[in-house]
């Protein structure tokens, strides 16, 4: 079979998986997160990764039993290292007296061509109100950082149809460990202990169906070697909706230390935390509140560095415009009014969204504390921009945003196009 024969199959193939599913009447569903889920917060850490994380999935079997349940899927993916990423999904739960979960995906990256796996089994004690889970994980990822920019499967229909993949990949292989609780309602705490290996992934595929003789950007190295590391984390959680809130609170704080003790090759603390806030003005305002703050010390991997810029962060900026740093600021503010309830002949779904986003990166002169070097960050050294967003919906099912940096005015204006909310 030559190499056209295999292309044209491949996509035929992940067109057939897109629309025959819904012709048929098989169900796609978005995966719903629990109020509070103590797996998915120990995932958490592998949600960024290409072969796992919340997105769209097919559904091929469901089965509930008097112990238990349990359910298959398919998933299919597509990025620039990878090519098309097809993967089958076993998550099974028992109940009652085992409490004990298992979960298990495995694929085949088609450009890449590699194997990529994961199993985890997990086992929790309820302890009054309170909730205790450990679990252990044995991986072989296609990873990146850089969920928060755009989730996977926004991005795959990026590269799939337009050529533009926001994300960056290494391959991470190992072991982890995890300790999680619940100690309130809203407030989980997390232990992890990870046992990993990175390596560096090249760009292997330049096409797309709509990309033309565009290229996709050469996907960058990374620092090769063992990363053993403890991550402590707390996530407080108060919002009123997972995927489309109005109000409430979202503040996720983590701190990992690798080296030192644990072993490996890189000796480096990484500090990240992720604060948002939703305030509802009234039944048709709404105003969304970030802040993202980045610091770590010592001999942080590249592939772990922070970076900034254009989609899902500085929206007037060109993607990743300022990158490999090792302290990072973002604020972005978002007014949402839903003009359609205020305007007869209008679905009442559809949104206005002035916004504004500032921020910087650097890094620090002194590397020995997470502290240091936040006296370098003054006001004429943040970067800014405005935009406004106009979308379809509260959950942002399809938005356009117009956004220009503030810096240079005769820098062009942003134009792009999102299938999901920013945060």
């Amino acid at each position: 079979m030559n190499g056209k024969s295999m292309t044209g199959r491949l996509i035929s193939t992940m067109i057939l998986f897109i629309f025959v599913p819904p012709i048929l009447g098989w169900s796609v569903t978005e995966p719903q997160a629990e109020l509070w889920s103590p797996r998915i917060a120990a995932r958490e850490r592998l949600e960024s990764v290409t072969s796992l994380g919340i997105r769209s999935a097919l559904i091929l079997d469901e089965q509930e039993g008097r112990y238990g349940q349990a359910e298959t899927g398919l998933e299919v993916t597509y990025n620039r290292v990878d090519g098309i990423f097809v993967q089958v999904v076993l998550d099974t739960k028992w109940r009652s007296p085992a409490q004990l979960r298992l979960s298990a995906h495995a694929g085949y990256a088609y450009k890449g061509e590699a194997w990529r796996y994961g199993i985890g089994m997990y086992r929790w004690f309820n302890l009054g109100k309170y909730r205790l889970e450990v679990g252990i994980n044995n991986y072989d990822l296609t990873t990146t950082e850089d969920e928060w920019v755009m989730p996977t499967d926004e991005n795959s229909a990026a590269a799939f149809f337009f050529k533009e993949d926001f994300r960056d990949y290494f391959r991470r292989s190992g072991t982890s460990f995890h300790l999680t609780g619940m100690l309130f309602r809203h407030l989980s705490l997390e232990t992890a202990y990870f046992l990993d290996e990175h390596e560096s992934l090249k760009r292997e595929t330049n096409w797309s169906l709509f990309g033309g003789r565009e290229k996709f950007r050469g996907n960058p190295p990374a620092n090769e070697g063992e990363v053993h590391s403890l991550m402590a984390k707390m996530v407080y959680d108060s919002r009123d909706d997972m995927m489309e809130p109005t109000s409430g609170f979202l503040a996720k704080a983590s701190y990992e230390k690798g080296g030192d003790g644990f072993g490996g090759d890189f000796d480096f603390g990484r500090f990240l935390l992720d604060f948002r806030r939703y305030v509802r003005l009234s039944i048709y305002e709404n105003i969304d509140l970030r802040l993202r703050l980045g610091t770590a010390s010592g001999d942080l991997p590249v592939q772990l560095a922070f970076d900034l810029g254009g989609v899902g962060s500085l929206r007037g900026y060109n993607f990743k415009e300022f990158d490999n740093f090792d302290r990072l600021v973002l604020g972005n503010v978002e007014y949402r009014l839903q003009f359609g309830r205020l305007m007869p002949g209008y679905l009442e779904e559809k949104q206005i969204i002035p916004f504004y986003d500032f921020g910087v990166a650097w890094s620090s002169d002194e590397k020995d504390a997470l502290t240091a070097g936040f006296d370098q960050l003054t006001w004429d050294r943040l970067k800014t921009s405005v935009g406004i967003g106009l979308s379809t919906g509260p959950g942002d099912g399809f938005r356009v945003n117009l956004a220009r940096r503030l810096d240079d005015r005769d820098k062009p204006m942003m134009v792009r196009v999102r299938l999901r909310r920013i945060f």
